[in-house]
Order: C-alpha cells, then structure tokens, then sequence
C-alpha cells in the first residue's frame, strides 16, 4: 500500500472494504495453515518411523528370549518328578567305627 499513489490507495482500501473480509483472511492464512499442515505429516511420519522400529526392536528381543529359553531347556536334561520331589533315602544300619555296634 506504501508503494501506491494516492488514488490508488484509496482504490484498493475501497476494494478491500467492499469484498468480505473473511474470504481475504482466510486467503493470507491459507499458506501458513498448509505450512503447518505440511509439519504436521512429516511429524507424523516420524512417529511413525519410529513406533515401527520400536516394534521391530521389540520383535527381536522376544524371538531372542525364545531362542535362548529353548537352548537352556534343550541343555539341561529334565529330571524326573518323582525324584525331585522324593529324595532316595537310606534306611539300612551304619556301622559305629567306634564300638563296632549297629546304630
């Protein structure tokens, strides 16, 4: 507006004052909301990257938990219940070495 003559500044303040006010508006937003539009999906995106690799990371642990608890179950022989639960006691006589009598 600096930039015009007189009587084209009072041409365009008419212009403008006669056109409704919100189409105007909603023309000078109308870059910065596509700007922000803009970061909103690449944030967005990013999120998504990530999440993903949080989930693959996840993944990897889990089949690496399972692979070393089939390993240690594969290394080490299952007992057998009842001997773990029943120790093998011994009942027969001892010998003293002392005095040579059963105890």
């Amino acid at each position: 507006m600096a930039h015009l003559p007189v009587g084209n500044r009072l041409a365009a303040l008419d212009v403008i004052g006669a056109g409704p006010r919100e189409d105007l508006s909603v023309q000078l937003r109308l870059p910065a909301y596509r700007e922000i539009i803009a970061e909103v999906r690449r944030t967005h995106a990013q999120v998504n990257r990530r999440t993903e690799q949080a989930r693959q990371m996840v993944m990897r642990h889990e089949r690496e938990r399972q692979r070393i608890e089939k390993a240690e179950r594969m290394a080490v022989p299952k007992q057998s219940s009842t001997l773990s639960e029943h120790p093998h006691l011994d009942f027969t006589p001892i010998q003293s070495q002392r005095t040579g009598i059963g105890i």
